[in-house]
C-alpha cells in the first residue's frame, strides 16, 4: 500500500473489485534499479497475469455497487440536513427547487447560458 487513502479505498465496495495484488520477489522491483532481463520479464508475466483477470470484469456489476454507495451516503447527508435546525442548510421550497432542476430552467451557472 502507499498511503493511508490507499489502504481504506481498498477495502471500500467499488474499489476494492478493482484491484490485484501481484507479489514480488526480493529482487523484484522496488529499489532494484538494476535488474537483468529475466527479472523485467518474470516482472512484465505477473502484471500480464493480473490484466487478464480484469478481461472477466464486470462493470455492470461495478457501476451498479458504485450507484448503492453513492445513494446511501446520498440518503445519510439528506436526512442529516432535514433534521437539522439550522434553517439555511434546509430546503424550504424543495418541491420548486427539484422541479427547476428536472426542468433545467434556469440553466445552471456552470453551462455559460
Amino acid at each position: 500500500m502507499q498511503n493511508w487513502r490507499d489502504l481504506l479505498q481498498a477495502r471500500a465496495p467499488g474499489y476494492r473489485d478493482r484491484i490485484v495484488h501481484v507479489s514480488l520477489q526480493g529482487d523484484e522491483g522496488g529499489m532494484n534499479l538494476d535488474m537483468p532481463q529475466e527479472v523485467l520479464t518474470r516482472i512484465a508475466d505477473k502484471g500480464s497475469l493480473a490484466g487478464a483477470r480484469f478481461c472477466s470484469f464486470s462493470f455492470d456489476n461495478h457501476y451498479w455497487i458504485r450507484w448503492r454507495n453513492l445513494a446511501s451516503a446520498y440518503q445519510r447527508y439528506t436526512l442529516e440536513v432535514a433534521r437539522t435546525d439550522d434553517p439555511a442548510q434546509q430546503v424550504l421550497a424543495y418541491r420548486a427547487a427539484y422541479s427547476m432542476v428536472a426542468s433545467g430552467q434556469p440553466a445552471p451557472p456552470s453551462c455559460g447560458a
